[in-house]
């Protein structure tokens, strides 16, 4: 039998860190990666992972989301 697919709340907030500007990624109330602009690419890591480097803000997020749920879904 098949699950059953349930709503997940994702909140994406951005903060300033210094002179840059943090995206987090949230599920819920809970924060489960940043994305840091570097250079003219973005690095997107989990909590306590590598970071790992995409082209755009959007690839990045899709990539933590992606990675969340493959180890905690």
């Amino acid at each position: 039998m098949a699950k059953k697919n349930r709503p997940i709340e994702v909140n994406i907030e951005e903060r300033e860190d210094g002179d840059i500007t943090v995206t987090d990624v949230l599920i819920g109330e809970s924060k489960i990666g940043e994305v840091r602009p570097a250079d003219d690419r973005f690095d997107a890591s989990l909590e306590g992972e590598s970071p790992m480097r995409y082209k755009t803000l959007d690839e990045a997020v899709e990539s933590l989301l992606k990675e969340y749920h493959l180890h905690h879904g």
